[in-house]
């Protein structure tokens, strides 16, 4: 049985989360947002906006970190129960 083929753009999209989640820098909420923004509708942009709320919180905003992690709970899918988890903390 053949694979089903990877759609360009999601391609497109991991490759650019790979090379941001590389960087020997810290990465800001703002960049994972930016690529989250350039590749919709795809599962890296949905991975960045949780790495966006990570990055929120390592910055010591839990505020705009649970708006984030919430935003991530209303899709079912293996980054939920993470945002919810995240969401959580946020609430502590």
């Amino acid at each position: 049985m053949a694979t089903p083929a990877i759609p360009p753009e999601a391609l497109k999209a991991n490759d650019a989360l790979l090379k941001l989640s590389l960087s020997t820098n810290v990465v800001k909420p703002g960049a994972w947002l930016q690529l989250a923004e350039a590749h919709p509708q795809t599962p890296a942009a949905r991975r960045a906006r949780l790495l966006s709320a990570v990055a929120f919180y390592s910055e010591n905003q839990p505020r705009e970190s649970g708006e984030h992690f919430a935003n991530l709970t209303t899709v079912v899918d293996p980054l939920t129960p993470v945002a919810q988890l995240g969401y959580a903390v946020c609430l502590d």
